[in-house]
């Protein structure tokens, strides 16, 4: 597998690299600076700062382990540690998943709470907990799983009150939606030809019945008269 590792050079990225890649993997190191060793060339740049990274690198990996950000043993928890802690992971996780977000071919890897239960032996509700308690002290953000789709935007969105919206075109617009949906419900309801129903769709209302639609065979396996089969 070809995964991406952030943080790649602290106590537990460097370990986790080394023993990647004597398990036979290909290890990218998402790196602030070039390496010194020019044969080193399974690296991608970013700053997480500047909201810069090499997304061209990124295309096809497998797997993104991400483990950078300030580091929690360095200093005492104040305020201003915890905050550091906080803003470090809160701009490269947003920009690490807002590239991935984007990309043609995105990783394949999902992480869940019963995934780290797993590995850990305990159950998933005491890791939501763990989490959530690590989110109130500002140290992590936390986003339960969701059951449903979720929209990942790769920019920001316009705020309400600075949108310009033609309501003259927007109402054009929802009126010929409105029509269409009239048109597919009556199409699939009705007791006429629906090859004359989709022509009449076209302005050619006088086009003869197809005689090979279900509604045409169900009508010649009738004896009733064809004006009064699609009256009824």
């Amino acid at each position: 597998m070809d995964i991406a590792v952030t943080g790649s050079s602290g106590l537990i990225g460097s370990a986790l690299s080394a023993h990647l890649r004597t398990e036979g993997h290909r290890v990218l190191r998402i790196v602030r600076s070039a390496p010194r060793e020019k044969s080193d060339t399974d690296t991608a740049l970013w700053d997480p700062a500047a909201g810069t990274i090499d997304s061209g690198a990124l295309e096809g990996i497998d797997a993104v382990i991400h483990l950078a950000g300030e580091s929690i043993a360095e200093a005492r928890w104040t305020p201003e540690q915890k905050e550091r802690i906080r803003s470090s992971r809160v701009q490269s996780t947003t920009l690490l998943t807002t590239t991935l977000a984007g990309l043609t071919t995105p990783p394949q890897v999902l992480l869940s709470e019963s995934t780290i239960g797993n590995y850990a032996n305990i159950p998933a509700d005491a890791v939501r907990k763990v989490l959530e308690a690590a989110q109130k002290e500002n140290i992590l953000i936390y986003e339960p799983r969701k059951e449903k789709p979720q929209l990942t935007f790769t920019r920001e969105r316009a705020a309400a009150e600075h949108l310009s919206i033609d309501q003259k075109l927007f109402s054009f617009r929802k009126n010929r939606a409105e029509e269409r949906m009239e048109q597919a419900i009556r199409y699939a309801e009705t007791i006429r030809c629906r090859s004359r129903q989709l022509l009449a769709y076209f302005a050619e209302p006088d086009s003869p019945a197809c005689g090979i639609c279900d509604v045409c065979t169900g009508r010649n396996k009738s004896d009733l008269p064809l004006e009064l089969f699609e009256s009824l």
